[in-house]
């Protein structure tokens, strides 16, 4: 079915940056006055999301905005539902949850990656703490999207391989890693407020763990489930605005609501649900899915993605499903590096597959091979 299967991951929302030495320069030649807080960091994301191992830092940047929004007293007297056990109110909550995100930077900074701290409560069976680290992963994203624009390259990509009728052609399939919502807010630039109400099925996107409809041909595969909530209204509507927009305190109650609410440790409310998670007649299906609409490829363009050994059982599935593969172009500042990373998991399939290292990382590559 698909020609062309790009494989993303985290270096494909990375963004730009700027620092905060550049900021001051950039102010001085506006005639701007840049007063620069001591404790801020030393760059600014002007778009994308952080990489591994710049989150530990973001959170505690995300905390010190968190603490500093003022309530109204009414917001204060807000109860937010606690399932069988209640309520909590609006300040206990924001307080527990500032709490619960110090101890997921601590992990953070503890841990290779949060990965790495995720799968090793999955594996020890530590089901509870490994629920809360999902639901303040997906908070914690979601926020990182609120602040930010999102990265500039995928509406770009849209805007070239969109067809007339907005969808993604059948002769493309994106497998990404990322739990982040960057296509689905690029997307949503392209839609009017009546078709916005349905835009995970226009954009015919599949995180894993969700059920598949009848009929659903999807375009989009999100192996990790995606860092939101199931009653949670489109990122879109408040997220991607710019940078440097303020948390308000609508959209922190807001948020607080979904954090409250998984407190309920039976409630499955998160979206966020790592590839190694189960062997669910559900998930057998996702992976169906997937390999069905992947092995027709004669063609994978592989973008910020590094091919770490923790992932590489379901990479060796990914690629024995793509049978076909005449060409891998890898799109990454390090392309001739991961090279060496590429080729554990490949099969005698790919023997006479040519892997090609792209550096430029200014857009995402669209390779001849593809007839749009």
């Amino acid at each position: 079915m698909s020609k062309v299967v790009y494989l993303l991951g985290a270096g494909a929302s990375f963004g730009k940056r700027i620092s905060r030495a550049e900021e001051i320069e950039a102010d001085k030649n506006h005639g701007r006055i840049t007063f620069i807080n001591p404790a801020a960091l030393a760059y600014k994301i002007t778009e994308g999301l952080p990489i591994v191992t710049e989150i530990p830092e973001r959170i505690g940047y995300i905390i010190k905005k968190l603490e500093t929004i003022q309530l109204a007293e009414l917001s204060e007297k807000t109860i937010l539902p606690l399932g069988q056990f209640g309520g909590m109110g609006v300040t206990s909550a924001r307080e527990m949850f500032i709490k619960d995100l110090k101890w997921l930077q601590e992990e953070c900074a503890s841990h290779a990656t949060i990965d790495t701290f995720a799968k090793k409560l999955w594996l020890k069976k530590e089901f509870e703490l490994y629920k809360k680290v999902e639901c303040l992963l997906a908070l914690y994203f979601i926020i990182e999207q609120i602040i930010n624009k999102p990265d500039n390259r995928y509406d770009t990509f849209l805007a070239n391989i969109l067809t007339s009728q907005l969808t993604i052609p059948d002769e493309i399939r994106i497998v990404t890693w990322n739990y982040d919502s960057q296509f689905e807010i690029a997307y949503k630039e392209y839609l009017d407020d009546k078709l916005d109400k349905d835009l995970i099925t226009n954009l015919r996107l599949l995180s894993r763990g969700d059920s598949i409809p009848p009929f659903f041909n999807p375009s989009i595969f999100k192996i990790n489930g995606s860092a939101t909530f199931r009653e949670m209204r489109s990122l879109g509507a408040f997220c991607g605005k710019g940078a440097d927009q303020e948390l308000t305190e609508s959209i922190l109650i807001e948020l607080l609501n979904y954090y409250v609410i998984n407190l309920n440790k039976d409630n499955n409310s998160c979206k966020l649900s790592f590839a190694w998670e189960d062997d669910s007649e559900k998930n057998k299906q996702y992976w169906l899915n997937l390999e069905g609409n992947t092995q027709d490829a004669v063609s994978l363009v592989v973008i910020g993605y590094t091919f770490p050994f923790f992932n590489r059982n379901i990479d060796r599935t990914l690629f024995d499903a793509m049978k076909n593969l005449r060409t891998i172009y890898i799109q990454d500042p390090n392309a001739e590096n991961l090279i060496q990373n590429i080729r554990p998991v490949l099969s005698d399939y790919h023997s006479q597959t040519k892997i090609i290292p792209l550096t430029n990382v200014d857009q995402f590559y669209l390779p001849a091979e593809l007839s749009i």
